[in-house]
């Protein structure tokens, strides 16, 4: 016979049900940008006592949702210029026993068995990665793959599926170690990489045009000449490392100009590193937090790149590359609010950390300088 707990229980559900969703404000909501190196593509490592450091500082900010840089599941991998995709579904759903037709109920009833049981259930987060990765999101996959294999589950070939559950990427270097760490069920991955955000295929094209000008009209080359690929892969290895040899070999022509300035960005990122330069592969991350770098990083693309006179392409870049920035945050916005976040630590590039922090200071967010945790 029910009892009158149990009516005040459900009338309060039914109250609760009826109720309209808080609005979502970006003023309660805080947000760390963490720039790293990209360690796995730069085959770059950090010291591990600096992660283990950046980590325990970190954990204090005790986010509830955690975005890491992967491509949202919303974009085909084909369609981009550096993503591929790392395995065929339907392949996999043959080999694993899987029916893609009813994936998104397998997915809901498994992330529910999860939610209510022993959060280092194995068998049920192995088949959680398959899932996840059949829908396309190979990010959420390899965390719980990753996790799967933190309580003794053998993922080494499952790990084959995403770089080895991206072991030594910031992904899982602080991204799914953090997650865990906070007790969260996923990470938010973001980058969008769209038409209308091609910066990679843009700058391409403005290289490529630079070269065109070097060869053409400072050279007076024509691309029938025997020496025109040569001479092209001279005007490239020189500007990635002696200067002074491509100022005086190209730099007549003063369209020109600012490229050795941005070729060389890294090495004046050394030298405003200043004593610390000798270890700079290593030894960046607390530098890449700070205002400096910040500044730095601001300028190669508002002074050097937005100032290139080649057909405007410069200018191009930097659209091109606000854009892209705008729709990331957009996916972390769409989680946020899916997940009612009030807490947000975004592990990404370098250089989309001014940009983000920017966009995120304009749509209101509360932005908490990652200095304050990495030193």
């Amino acid at each position: 016979m029910p009892t009158v707990r149990s009516y005040i229980l459900l009338l309060g559900l039914l109250i609760a049900s009826a109720l309209p969703a808080a609005p979502f404000d970006p003023a309660e909501i805080e947000v760390t940008v963490l720039g790293v190196n990209h360690l796995l593509q730069g085959g770059l490592e950090l010291p591990s006592k600096a992660i283990d450091d950046a980590r325990e500082a970190l954990a204090e900010f005790e986010a509830d949702q955690v975005v890491v840089e992967w491509l949202h599941p919303s974009i085909d991998p084909a369609t981009t210029h550096n993503y591929r995709p790392l395995g065929d579904p339907e392949t996999l759903a043959r080999l694993w026993g899987i029916d893609l037709e009813t994936l998104e109920d397998q997915l809901r009833s498994i992330r529910e068995l999860l939610s209510t049981g022993p959060k280092n259930t194995t068998a049920a987060r192995l088949h959680l990665g398959k899932l996840t990765f059949l829908a396309g999101d190979p990010a959420n996959a390899a965390y719980q793959w990753w996790r799967a294999g933190r309580f003794g589950a053998d993922v080494e070939e499952l790990g084959r599926l995403t770089h080895g559950n991206f072991a030594g990427h910031e992904l899982e270097v602080f991204g799914f170690h953090l997650a865990e760490r906070w007790g969260l069920e996923e990470v938010t991955p973001f980058d969008y990489q769209g038409i209308d955000a091609d910066w990679g295929k843009t700058y391409s094209e403005m290289m490529r045009r630079a070269r065109e000008i070097a060869l053409e009209q400072v050279l007076n080359l024509s691309p029938s000449d025997p020496s025109w690929e040569e001479e092209e892969a001279r005007f490239d290895s020189l500007l990635n490392s002696d200067t002074d040899a491509w100022i005086d070999r190209y730099g007549g022509d003063q369209r020109l100009q600012q490229l050795p300035r941005l070729a060389n960005f890294r090495r004046e990122m050394k030298q405003l590193f200043g004593d610390r330069a000798a270890d700079f592969e290593t030894a960046t991350l607390g530098f890449m937090q700070t205002t400096e770098a910040n500044d730095a990083n601001r300028a190669s693309y508002y002074d050097y790149l937005w100032n290139l006179p080649i057909a405007n392409l410069g200018r191009k870049v930097v659209i091109n590359y606000e854009q892209r920035n705008e729709r990331m945050v957009d996916f972390i916005e769409e989680d946020a609010r899916r997940l009612g976040s009030k807490r947000i630590l975004v592990i990404v590039g370098f250089g989309h950390k001014t940009f983000l922090d920017t966009i995120f200071e304009h749509r209101g967010y509360r932005v908490v300088p990652s200095s304050r945790f990495v030193k």
